[in-house]
């Protein structure tokens, strides 16, 4: 008996209410709608986003939506409006709330409304990378695309991608569905892969569907090692030789190791974060050049005898002068090589840090509880096994996102390639 009421009850929480109805989007080889453009927005992209949909439509099912301009919808014509619309406004979604790559879709009588943001890039000209700015209408669509068409964006080209078949098409008459980002980028040689495909449709999808938004407006990312930017070989060798690592008395420029004892040095790293932070970032990278060799010179190693030590000292230093030239900013120092350990020689970093990690087990993640930094914000550097060819299954992956989220993680860098 007591098991019989509990399936009836749990019956009853999971049957959606008898008021949901279903909107029939297509039928018999026709369609009542239209794919109507915000036009207050940036063209190009609230476009695409309507194209990507159309197409997907079609290949689904063989009907073609037309794709109009907001103002040209047909009187009492039912329509799929994409972006920040007049008509979204009216039907009382607060559209300016849905910012960057997060999304609203949902349905207002006979209307679907698939909100995102559209705009370029808010970051000024400069070097590597560039930005991508947002295409929150393009998400909106890939979103509604997997929860109401079937569609799945499994591997990047037509073969990775599952269209279900279907006759007739209806949609959720209840949908309303918010998403925004739980990180605040995504970055790496992988996450840019729907821009670098251009016009591609659906190279498009496939990228934005698996949240590879292209180069962060949050942070100023070098892909790792910012030395080499801050004082280049090419540059600065020929000239001041003094700049770079002394190993067994000699100095070298190569693979540009740096004397990171030497003021000019560290100033000169100052003023490439400022640089780019100058250009509207809010973090900027700090990080020793890979296979890091030290330099041995007396400077250096009165600085600290540990080289991973002399590192977190001198990069310390760094982030509290750029928290006085520029407040309100954040450098991100990377834990890698002789930084994978937490310092010993100091127990605190100043305000404007954030800890990369290249390690990020549960332990990595106690190990900084214990020195302490368990409320600074930190990010992650993927490297390949993660990223390129995943060796976990969807419950691991699960899990670690949560663990990510709980130790503040702010975003990752996806180390590899497709």
């Amino acid at each position: 008996m007591m098991k019989g009421f509990l399936l009836a009850a749990c019956l009853l929480l999971f049957t959606p209410p008898a008021n949901a109805k279903e909107i029939t989007l297509i039928a018999d080889g026709k369609s009542d709608y239209v794919i109507a453009c915000a036009e207050t927005v940036d063209q190009a992209r609230v476009i695409k986003a309507a194209e990507a949909l159309q197409f997907y439509l079609r290949e689904a099912t063989g009907v073609e939506l037309p794709i109009v301009a907001e103002s040209k919808v047909p009187k009492a014509t039912p329509a799929i409006y994409l972006g920040w619309s007049e008509a979204a406004r009216r039907a009382g979604i607060a559209v300016e709330e849905t910012k960057d790559w997060g999304y609203h879709n949902r349905v207002v009588e006979r209307d679907i409304f698939l909100v995102g943001e559209d705009r370029g890039a808010v970051i000024a000209d400069g070097p590597r990378p560039r930005t991508t700015g947002v295409y929150g209408s393009f998400k909106a669509v890939t979103a509604f695309l997997e929860s109401q068409v079937g569609v799945r964006f499994l591997m990047p080209g037509r073969l990775g991608t599952h269209i279900p078949k279907a006759d007739r098409l209806v949609v959720d008459g209840a949908l309303d569905e918010h998403w925004s980002p739980i990180f605040r980028y995504l970055g790496g040689r992988m996450s840019s892969y729907a821009i670098r495909a251009g016009d591609d449709l659906e190279a498009m999808a496939f990228g934005f569907a698996n949240h590879m938004f292209g180069e962060s407006e949050f942070l100023f990312d070098y892909g790792g090692h910012s030395y080499i930017h801050a004082v280049p070989e090419k540059e600065f060798w020929p000239g001041h030789p003094e700049y770079f690592a002394e190993a067994d008395g000699i100095r070298s420029p190569k693979n540009n190791h740096l004397c990171i004892s030497n003021p000019e040095v560290q100033d000169l790293m100052l003023a490439e974060m400022e640089r780019q932070l100058d250009r509207g970032f809010q973090w900027v990278e700090l990080e020793q050049t890979d296979g890091y060799v030290p330099c041995e010179c007396e400077d250096c190693r009165a600085v600290h005898p540990d080289p991973g030590e002399r590192v977190w000292q001198v990069h310390r230093r760094l982030a509290e002068r750029l928290e006085k030239s520029r407040p309100g900013k954040t450098v991100m120092m990377t834990s890698y090589q002789p930084t994978r350990l937490s310092p010993k020689s100091f127990n605190s970093f100043p305000d404007n840090v954030a800890i990369r990690l290249t390690r990020y087990r549960p332990e990595d993640f106690a190990m900084w509880e214990r020195w302490g930094a368990k409320e600074i914000p930190k990010s992650l550097y993927a490297t390949e096994w993660l990223t390129v060819h995943p060796q976990v299954s969807p419950w691991v992956a699960v899990h670690m996102v949560r663990l990510f989220e709980e130790n503040r993680i702010q975003g990752m860098y996806l180390c590899g390639g497709i």
